[in-house]
């Protein structure tokens, strides 16, 4: 819980005139959106960050809480996930978003009968997230459950045009190693937002883990085309070369070894 403690303004808002930041309304859904949009491009740091000044702002924000605690997911501090999901629930009570998360939280650390109880609880609640259907099928998919195709479509109609569920769905079948049906749905994903260099990264991993290395090579590319700055497909892309150095190092070998 210390990473909350010295949360500073981004670099954007400094240096700016004093005038010109009196005209903006920086409440706090404006600080919502900011967050959201770095969500978008997989900035879960800055994310995180501006949920926090968010729920500064307003304690009381349900989506600034389950913002936080989606980043801290997204950054793999499951153990501050769950403090902070704890809290939120003794908030909000049985809030369909937080108690799926909460199902997210205990499947990645392993507890799948917990990750179920919660999952199950989530879904009776009335809500037209998509969230609560896209963590019900990682924890189906996590305990081998046929049901949790069901799940992801139920998210798809849910939000039909909603790329970035899409796009959350997709990584959800990436994590728990399902690169076919991965790369199927951010193919979906990139229908609707073709200038995302997220779809595009995460297009490339789901292609690089079914050999198709040329392919996944040219989307970390697009990814960086879209974005010079987007990190991930830096390092994806850094990783491909340094594969395919080490490769053709050892092709004689390999020859060698076939005779």
């Amino acid at each position: 819980m210390t990473r909350f403690a010295n949360i500073e303004f981004d670099n954007e808002d400094r240096g700016k005139p004093e005038e010109s930041q009196q005209r903006e309304i920086r409440d706090e859904f404006f600080l919502l959106k900011q967050a959201d949009s770095a969500f978008e491009v997989a900035d879960f740091e800055k994310a995180l960050r501006l949920y926090s000044r968010a729920l500064d702002s307003n304690p009381n924000l349900e989506a600034g809480w389950v913002g936080q605690v989606r980043m801290l997911i997204e950054l793999g501090e499951f153990k501050e996930a769950g403090l902070w999901v704890d809290k939120a629930l003794d908030i909000f009570k049985n809030h369909p978003d937080l108690l799926a998360a909460k199902s997210v939280i205990c499947c990645r650390m392993g507890d799948r009968r917990k990750a179920l109880e919660f999952s199950d609880v989530a879904s009776m609640q009335k809500s037209s997230s998509p969230y609560v259907w896209i963590a019900r099928g990682e924890v189906l998919l996590a305990t081998g459950d046929r049901n949790a195709d069901f799940c992801i479509e139920k998210a798809k109609s849910v939000a039909p045009r909603d790329w970035f569920s899409l796009l959350n769905t997709a990584r959800v079948y990436y994590i728990c190693r399902k690169y076919c049906k991965a790369l199927e749905i951010a193919r979906e994903a990139l229908d609707l937002k073709t200038t995302s260099p997220f779809v595009w990264f995460v297009m490339g991993l789901c292609q690089r883990e079914l050999g198709m290395r040329s392919q996944s090579i040219k989307s970390f590319q697009q990814a960086l085309s879209l974005d010079r700055n987007f990190k991930p497909a830096e390092s994806a892309l850094q990783s491909s070369n340094r594969m395919n150095a080490f490769k053709q190092l050892f092709a004689p070998l390999r020859r060698l070894l076939k005779m």
